[in-house]
């Protein structure tokens, strides 16, 4: 009996003691039931009281579960208007037309996360500039539980973003604006130096003219000033010797007289016409008149002047044209004195005149002399340009003159070198009309 009771006594301490160690493991788990509890609601609380976020929670098709007071001041709703309606309200028509918010929810649920930044629609239908963090929710089986967003609200930093941008558009626009500027005034600067060098070069040029033109000039007209004044003293001395002059020889002197007085009146007249030239006032006067009657006399003449030479004239017996004759005359005139000079002794003269199919006069002068050194060939009608014609003497504007006058005629002087040798001019006006 007394046994029996031990083990009765026995048997209750240890149910005593399981049911006191079953206590401490419900206080235990009470416990941290409580401290989880208290952890969940400060949780709730943090959530709940933060301002600068939205922070809610999802279905898991989307639809609203949860709202804190962040996602009210972001986005406008309160939570009895916004729970349990979907996501998708706070999105643009562009995002919505093409189903952008389920794509998000999609790849959220893929890798666990997505991240963007986009604009987004408040209650009043305004937009804001929004970062979103939306993190699939799983429980420990792994099934989806929902999604929890995050949003934040970044319009100022967008707004100062794209006034810094403007402000970088603006400047680099000044920018380009002030580089176009300077590139402009260097080039402008370039274009004025140039111009410069080249009126320098010019002036120089005009300088070096100049002097060139007065030495030709005082040497070609020394020489038939020279030549008047040494017959005038031979003619007076033999008036003073003799008291007479017998007539050939006064015949002579006075052709000479003659032949100088014209060259020197040629000069004059040259001197005049590059004058007129360089001032804009040398002009034509067209009139009707009769071209191979006009070079037949030039060619007449020239035979009287020179017995050293043959000057032969292929020419129509007539051939009428409209022309200045007394220039034409003048262009005539050079080129066949030119061809006389530059040939040798008993060197033939060739002058042609013809009229072409295409309306044009075509004047041909062609000597067989020296030629024109090739160095010398582009530079033949500047003027006072003689090159190595210069030994011949004259003042090395008459080619430069003729070209002119041609030209004003509306026609052109060409330069052409024979098989044969020597040098052909060639000179083509349009025969012209009355009208």
């Amino acid at each position: 009996m007394a046994q029996k009771f031990m083990d009765f006594n026995s048997h209750e301490n240890e149910t005593g003691r399981k049911l006191q160690k079953l206590e401490k493991v419900v206080e235990k788990r009470n416990h941290k039931d409580q401290i989880a509890k208290e952890e969940a609601e400060s949780f709730v609380l943090l959530v709940s009281s933060v301002k600068d976020y939205a922070i809610f929670l999802l279905d898991v098709n989307g639809n609203v579960a949860s709202w804190n007071v962040g996602a009210e001041r972001i986005k406008g709703y309160r939570a009895d208007e916004i729970i349990g309606q979907h996501f998708s309200r706070f999105y643009p028509e562009e995002d919505l037309a093409w189903g952008k918010p389920e794509w998000e929810l999609e790849i959220a649920q893929k890798i666990g996360r997505f991240e963007d930044e986009g604009w987004r629609i408040r209650k009043d239908g305004s937009r804001f500039w929004a970062n979103v963090v939306i993190t699939a929710l799983f429980d420990q089986q792994g099934q989806l539980k929902g999604y929890g967003k995050v949003t934040r609200d970044l319009t100022e930093r967008k707004i100062a973003e794209e006034k810094v941008r403007q402000l970088n558009t603006v400047l680099e626009k000044r920018v380009l604006e002030r580089t176009a500027q300077l590139e402009e005034a260097n080039r402008i600067k370039d274009i004025l130096l140039r111009q410069e060098q080249e009126a320098r070069l010019l002036a120089d040029k005009a300088v070096k003219e100049r002097e060139q033109f007065l030495t030709i000039a005082a040497h070609e007209l020394r020489t038939p000033i020279t030549s008047l004044h040494g017959f005038a003293q031979l003619l007076n001395r033999r008036l003073e010797k003799h008291g007479e002059v017998d007539i050939d020889s006064l015949k002579k002197m006075i052709q000479v007289f003659e032949s100088q007085t014209v060259k020197l009146n040629q000069l004059i007249v040259r001197l005049l016409d590059i004058s007129r030239l360089q001032t804009g006032k040398l002009t034509i006067e067209l009139e009707r008149a009769d071209v191979a009657d006009l070079v037949q006399r030039i060619v007449e003449n020239a035979r009287e002047r020179t017995e050293r030479h043959s000057i032969n004239l292929i020419a129509p017996d007539s051939l009428i044209g409209y022309i200045d004759p007394v220039r034409f005359e003048q262009v005539v005139t050079n080129l066949v004195e030119n061809a006389i000079k530059y040939s040798p002794e008993g060197g033939l003269v060739e002058v042609n005149l013809s009229l072409e199919e295409s309306g044009m006069i075509r004047l041909a002068v062609q000597d067989q002399g020296v030629g024109i050194a090739l160095e010398d060939r582009n530079r033949i009608f500047e003027a006072f340009y003689q090159g190595q014609q210069a030994k011949y003497g004259g003042l090395g504007i008459g080619l430069y003159i003729s070209r002119q006058i041609v030209e004003l005629h509306g026609g052109q002087i060409l330069l052409e070198f024979p098989e044969k040798g020597g040098t052909r001019f060639v000179v083509e006006i349009p025969v012209g009309t009355d009208s």
